[in-house]
């Protein structure tokens, strides 16, 4: 469609090697009349072009004069590109934006950060798939377990074991009803871990037990079988966390 002006007009335009295809010529004189002649063919290039970027930009020409100081070829230039300096505040603008989305696409809430504290909810972590470190199997979790049950581990504290024959624990708030206990004894080497209710020769009586739990104020009371293994130096190491009372118990 754009004209080439060395074969629309051979012998009457520049050509140069800034110009290859042609530029405009001013004739010699009034007699040879070599200039560029002005035609409605190229002339028709240069309107068109401009016409075309006021269209392009949703322009309506006004009929005014164009000038430095007002130009709605230049507005509409601008409504088409955009300039070095908005094209770098857009891109700051969208870094901005972006940053600040916690959210990602296809979820509705906030993604979890890696260095964020945040607390997960709805959320189903599938066993075989994934890794979870440092969680202890079952810690005060305060989460429903089997047939509605919660679970709850209370340290049993200083106990001298070889000294005192029983030691009361608080394990549950009062009147909870109270479904199933286990005693783990921590031996003062404390890599040694007992049932309380071990036996250390089969068929002797057990070393220990509960001697009895108050729902009302959710009180414990352990006791220590006089002459069992529990009765010993091994067991009088205070100030020790003599070991852990885990708790099932109605939600």
């Amino acid at each position: 469609m754009a004209k080439i002006l060395k074969d629309e007009y051979p012998g009457k335009v520049v050509i140069d090697a800034n110009n290859p295809n042609g530029t405009f010529k001013n004739r010699t004189d009034d007699i040879l009349k070599d200039g560029t002649p002005l035609e409605k063919a190229w002339t028709s290039d240069i309107w068109g072009f401009f016409s075309h970027l006021l269209n392009l930009a949703s322009v309506v020409a006004d009929g005014s004069e164009e000038n430095e100081a007002a130009s709605q070829y230049m507005a509409a230039f601008l409504n088409i590109f955009y300039t070095q300096a908005q094209v770098d505040t857009e891109i700051d603008n969208d870094i901005s934006t972006h940053a600040a989305v916690t959210s990602t696409h296809g979820a509705s809430g906030d993604i979890v950060g890696e260095n964020d504290t945040q607390t997960l909810t709805n959320k189903t972590i599938e066993g075989d798939g994934n890794t979870v470190t440092e969680v202890q199997s079952v810690k005060d979790q305060n989460g429903l377990a089997t047939d509605g049950l919660e679970c709850r581990i209370v340290e049993i504290g200083d106990w001298d074991m070889d000294t005192d024959a029983t030691k009361g624990v608080t394990i549950v708030a009062p009147g909870t009803t109270v479904r199933s206990i286990d005693v783990m004894i921590r031996a003062d080497v404390a890599t040694r871990l007992l049932p309380l209710n071990n036996a250390f020769t089969t068929g002797d009586p057990p070393d220990g037990g509960m001697a009895d739990f108050d729902p009302v104020s959710g009180a414990l009371t352990l006791q220590r079988t006089a002459g069992g293994q529990f009765d010993s130096a091994n067991y009088n190491l205070t100030p020790y966390n003599r070991g852990w009372i885990t708790v099932w118990y109605d939600a």
